[in-house]
């Protein structure tokens, strides 16, 4: 179905509302940014598939291309739930007032994407602002406004069924600093055109204080994080002596198995010995042979019991040199991994107090 610019623009002026930008993909309005001068709120519509608003020379038209996700980046967003943490907005009058808009918090989520054409920077960037919207998509699942986050040249949407797409700008100034957008689409912005003007700001409002509330409860739980770095070294002190123990183990282990072995030999020395006696008196009858027999029987039953003690002896190291190669692998990969972690944290902290000053 066609729909006129010149027409949309018109209407929306009665409300206040300006068309400041317009996105498009092959010269068709995919979202328009508008303005409200009434209020000076910024907002998003969404220009549903089967409208079509061709888009002519225009000095504030920007072309987007879509980043197709692979069925991987589709699958890990669901290796960690965001519900628990991120309130669900509801704008239902008999569920809020005009001051206020209900939560509920729900869990955190982790999506990396997977874009094989772009650079490892734009690859982070595009992950970050889409895990961030991924959060907060959990705010507005049940509600008809929806968000857009805009950063550097990315532009990450949550669609009208509350999955998650995301562009690049074309020859775009990027911006710095982060931009959040309530969404709309076309046909709910004709439903909703009266009300829309004080909704954009209840949406945005609740979208704050579930941010706020979340500032407040993740900077709790960074600060007992960071506590636990002062017991560091008492950590690798722990570690150190319980390698220390296991090389003991291992040390006194291999001493015992020494030991055992001597005297395996010695047996076995024994037996060689009584066999040659046996031939040099074999001349000497039966009896000699009864006795040589018994004294063989008496030195293979020592080395008998040598043998199940020395197997319980290399039973014993293995278990403990198999303890100590894993200790030792778990031990590195762990410190290495907070070392790298925590290096971010301080990374993290230092840009938001350039932020802040």
């Amino acid at each position: 179905m066609k729909v006129s610019l010149n027409k949309l623009e018109k209407f929306v002026s009665t409300r206040g509302l300006l068309i400041k930008k317009i996105f498009t993909i092959n010269n068709e309005a995919v979202y328009l940014e508008l303005f409200n001068i009434n209020n000076a709120e910024t907002f998003m519509i969404y220009i549903p598939s089967k409208y079509t608003i061709k888009v002519k020379d225009r000095s504030n038209v920007y072309k987007i291309k879509y980043l197709e996700l692979s069925d991987d980046d589709q699958d890990e967003i669901n290796n960690y739930d965001a519900e628990k943490d991120y309130d669900e907005i509801d704008l239902s009058p008999e569920k809020i007032n005009s001051d206020e808009l209900e939560s509920k918090l729900k869990e955190n989520y982790n999506k990396p994407i997977t874009l094989n054409s772009l650079s490892k920077t734009d690859i982070e960037n595009i992950k970050d602002v889409y895990n961030q919207l991924s959060r907060l998509q959990f705010c507005v699942q049940n509600i008809k406004y929806k968000i857009c986050i805009i950063y550097k040249n990315y532009f990450c949407s949550i669609k009208r069924d509350n999955t998650l797409e995301c562009y690049i700008i074309k020859h775009f100034h990027k911006i710095e600093e982060r931009r959040i957008y309530v969404n709309i689409d076309l046909e709910n912005m004709y439903l909703k055109i009266n009300e829309i003007s004080k909704d954009i700001i209840k949406v945005k409002n609740g979208i704050y204080k579930v941010l706020n509330k979340n500032q407040d409860k993740n900077a709790k739980i960074l600060q007992e994080i960071l506590e636990e770095k002062n017991n560091i070294n008492s950590y690798s002190d722990i570690v150190h002596n319980k390698k220390n123990k296991i090389d003991n183990y291992i040390t006194n282990l291999e001493i015992l198995l020494e030991k055992i072995n001597e005297k395996e030999k010695e047996i076995i020395k024994r037996i060689l010995n009584i066999n040659q006696d046996s031939q040099e008196t074999s001349l000497k009858g039966l009896h000699n042979d009864i006795q040589r027999t018994q004294e063989i029987a008496l030195e293979e039953k020592k080395l008998d019991d040598i043998n199940k003690t020395k197997e319980i002896i290399i039973k014993d190291m293995l278990f403990w040199k198999t303890k100590k190669q894993n200790i030792t692998l778990m031990i590195d990969k762990i410190f290495f991994d907070n070392s790298i972690m925590l290096n971010k944290i301080s990374l993290n902290f230092s840009k938001l107090s350039s932020m802040i000053k």
